[in-house]
């Protein structure tokens, strides 16, 4: 059996074909695209969503042309542990008691400085004369 754990496939298929279409875009800016004379123009012709395109464009030029750049970025977890790590310590920063992160069990119950709750509407219920 193959192990496809080195295959970089779709890396390469990735950053070639984002490199052609910044290419291509480039060629629009000049005004020396064949077939496409406005960016509007240019992301239907290609098949290509406009955000998306423009994310990759975008973070290639911060970059600086890094070809790493055009490849997906993994993201980070969803939920952070709620303590803090063991080699971090609490009095390194001031805001570190105030830097609490959200779990799903906190985000149940309501801020320490909400309102009251509202009274009910009027006519809600019907057997309460």
């Amino acid at each position: 059996m193959r192990d496809n754990r080195s295959d970089r496939t779709i890396e390469r298929n990735y950053t070639q074909k984002r490199r052609f279409l910044i290419a291509m875009c480039e060629l629009v800016k000049a005004n020396k695209h064949p077939k496409s004379r406005f960016a509007q123009d240019f992301h239907p012709f290609h098949g290509v969503n406009r955000q998306t395109f423009a994310k990759y464009y975008n973070r290639r030029r911060a970059s600086g042309g890094d070809p790493a750049a055009l490849l997906p970025a993994k993201r980070g977890p969803r939920w952070r542990p709620a303590a803090p790590s063991p080699s971090s310590s609490a009095s390194s920063s001031p805001n570190a008691a105030r830097a609490t992160t959200a779990t799903p069990s906190s985000l149940s119950s309501s801020p320490p400085s909400a309102r009251p709750p509202r009274p009910p509407r009027r006519g809600a219920n019907i057997n309460a004369r």
